[in-house]
């Protein structure tokens, strides 16, 4: 198995809260992934339209790229309907990432299919307590493994009652969300790190071609090795 690093690309400062116009009183959702189907961007945002029903001091922003055509033009037309209290934002900068997960009280993942996510990694090296749809990528990132406190809830993708007790939990506890984070900070300080993914990369090759990569070779694999993971924060990060 190929260990998954966590490997920030800056410090640039987003100002998440500001840019949204979020004041300290209103509890923030925060949901980063390109608009399309298997995200869940849609389904996500019409299932806080019923937990904005209850707890009319949520926020909800989206960032990401339009992925979809057809999709993603549904979803703008949600979020114009449902501006007093959701905001869709183009990608923010790789760089400035960090910066924006700390803007935010809740990070929310809906996908229907996941490998192993950025965006929960990214959340617990954050402290910032997941929201996350209860499929079998999201459980172990989310729960962790025995002995483990959980950086997160999960919740039924077919159950938008169970989504809304969850998230609701969330608003109206404080103490739960720093619990939660504090889960996550834990997970996050046993992630390896990116020349350990890299490393493990480089052995699989190896063994695939069957002959060892001399020095150079393996440089040239560090250095696509960190491109990809370039490229992955812009993608999925967003």
């Amino acid at each position: 198995m190929i260990p998954k690093s966590l490997c920030w690309m800056g410090e640039e400062e987003f100002d998440l809260r500001q840019v949204v116009d979020c004041d300290p009183k209103n509890t923030l959702f925060f949901f980063p992934a390109g608009v399309r189907p298997v995200k869940g961007n849609l389904e996500v945002l019409l299932l806080l339209e019923r937990v904005f029903a209850h707890r009319p001091l949520i926020r909800a922003v989206f960032v990401g790229p339009a992925l979809d055509k057809e999709y993603s033009a549904r979803f703008e037309h949600e979020i114009k309907r449902l501006g007093p209290f959701a905001r869709w934002l183009p990608p923010i900068p790789p760089q400035a990432m960090r910066s924006a997960y700390q803007g935010a009280d809740v990070i929310l993942n809906g996908s229907s299919s996941e490998g192993l996510s950025n965006v929960l990694l990214e959340a617990k090296a954050a402290g910032k307590p997941i929201l996350a749809s209860d499929i079998p990528a999201n459980r172990w990132p989310v729960l962790g493994g025995q002995g483990d406190l959980p950086a997160g809830l999960l919740f039924d993708l077919h159950s938008p009652e169970q989504f809304l007790q969850q998230a609701l939990c969330l608003v109206d506890d404080p103490g739960l969300r720093r619990k939660l984070g504090q889960g996550g900070i834990d997970q996050a300080a046993r992630l390896p790190g990116s020349d350990e993914e890299a490393r493990a990369l480089i052995r699989v090759y190896e063994k695939a071609v069957d002959e060892p990569f001399t020095c150079y070779k393996s440089n040239i694999v560090l250095s696509k090795f960190e491109d990809i993971k370039k490229r992955e924060s812009k993608t999925d990060g967003c």
